[in-house]
């Protein structure tokens, strides 16, 4: 299971390459198997994660929309902080975001300030938005939800700010365009009946290939939507309520309100349009071998077996967030240490030690008391022979490097041989 990033198709390789390799050695009469068993034994699936093509939906979206925005929006923000390729209503959400939550912006946020105006000027005690920061799957459709829910109260508390900071600024002058309003609404439309539902279908599914039905479901709506949205508007759910339900909260309550502005609607719909269009060749590319066609459309029962047990990669994901934490936290950490710490918590080792009897859970502790210096060895070893590796390959680098010196002024050598003949040919 992967993000089928560039990398891949070569970790694929390397990876496959010593199970093909160790399957004679640890397998008893290999040689008596048949072929077709073998190729079976050392196929390695690869499958993509659902869970990053919501990922990859957000980034395709915000794209989709810059270039909607470019043709109907009036001037642009003087105030903005615009990232390349992102759109006014991309912008609108990051910048709404990063002003009213905590951990938001330290320096120029009034996460707290909003959160009094809301209570004590709109009566509203939540505030719906939530910081970018450590959230990645959904959370531009999520937070799309809660700034189009807010976007009222956020007007008025920028409006009656004291001498605005720039970033107030930008909220504010995002904020009063329509056309990225209307991309907000649509984002947030997008996560209550596509990537929400969607979202949690894969939580309850427990293998990729049972995806397969609903991911046609979603080309199917797709293409529909993509060319009239007016259903979508309207609040039609991509899958049935028995399958998933939608979170019918105050976020879909806003969404869906009658907005008693017919150009907020139309551009809304078009936003939408253009948006599943977007999507809809996003899924086609990278879910297609899963739709009507491709290599696991119709699976064998064989195949189902070996993806029962892969509905994503979340789990990688989730322990790589942990390193992440782990090693800003204490940088000075060894590897051995960090990998201790993410397995103790993915083997729930506390659990199985609590559930042994009192003698195993002793002998148990006395031979990892005794192992630790060991362990400690072996992992100094290998990062002595990690640092040698390292010192010559860093010594063959130094070395082309200096060869590519010498050709180069031999080189310039040459040419100023070949200009001085020439200016002597001149001057002859």
């Amino acid at each position: 299971m992967s993000d089928r990033g560039a990398t891949n198709p070569l970790f694929n390789s390397h990876l496959n390459a010593p199970r093909s390799d160790l399957l004679p050695v640890v397998h008893q009469n290999w040689d008596t198997l048949a072929d077709n068993v073998k190729d079976g034994m050392t196929d390695m699936c690869n499958y993509f994660c659902k869970m990053h093509l919501i990922v990859n939906f957000a980034t395709e979206a915000n794209s989709t929309l810059k270039l909607f925005e470019d043709a109907v929006a009036e001037g642009s923000n003087p105030h903005d902080f615009t990232k390349q390729g992102e759109s006014g209503a991309g912008r609108l959400i990051r910048t709404a975001c990063t002003a009213f939550t905590d951990h938001g912006s330290e320096k120029s946020g009034a996460p707290h300030y909003f959160n009094s105006h809301l209570s004590h000027h709109h009566g509203e005690d939540t505030n719906y938005m939530v910081t970018f920061r450590g959230n990645r799957f959904n959370i531009l459709f999520n937070n799309a939800a809660a700034v189009y829910h807010h976007h009222k109260q956020i007007i008025s508390f920028v409006a009656s700010w004291p001498n605005p900071n720039g970033l107030l600024k930008a909220v504010k002058a995002d904020a009063a365009q329509k056309v990225y309003l209307a991309g907000v609404r649509a984002l947030g439309i997008v996560d209550k009946l596509i990537t929400g539902p969607f979202f949690r279908l894969l939580g309850i599914e427990k293998g990729v290939l049972k995806m397969n039905t609903h991911l046609h479901q979603m080309q199917l709506r797709l293409e529909r939507w993509s060319k009239d949205a007016s259903t979508l508007l309207g609040g039609e759910p991509l899958f049935s309520e028995t399958l998933v339900k939608r979170n019918k909260d105050v976020l879909f309550q806003s969404l869906f309100a009658p907005s008693e502005d017919g150009e907020l609607d139309v551009l809304t719909q078009q936003a939408l349009e253009v948006v599943c269009a977007s999507m809809l060749i996003l899924l086609e590319r990278q879910a297609e071998e899963q739709l009507p066609g491709g290599k696991f459309w119709q699976p064998t029962e064989a195949e189902k077996q070996k993806s029962h047990n892969v509905p994503t990669n979340v789990v990688s994901e989730r322990h790589f967030a942990v390193l992440d934490n782990l090693l800003r936290a204490k940088p000075y950490a060894s590897s051995t240490a960090c990998e201790a710490y993410i397995m103790w918590l993915k083997n729930q080792t506390s659990t199985w030690l609590h559930n042994l009897n009192a003698d195993e859970k002793e002998r148990i502790m006395d031979y990892a008391r005794t192992h630790a210096a060991s362990a400690r060895e072996k992992f100094k070893e290998k990062n002595k022979n990690k640092g040698a590796t390292s010192a010559g390959f860093a010594a063959e680098t130094e070395g082309e490097r200096r060869q590519h010196e010498k050709g180069t002024t031999e080189k310039g050598g040459i040419d100023r041989e070949c200009c001085e003949a020439g200016r002597c040919m001149e001057n002859s």
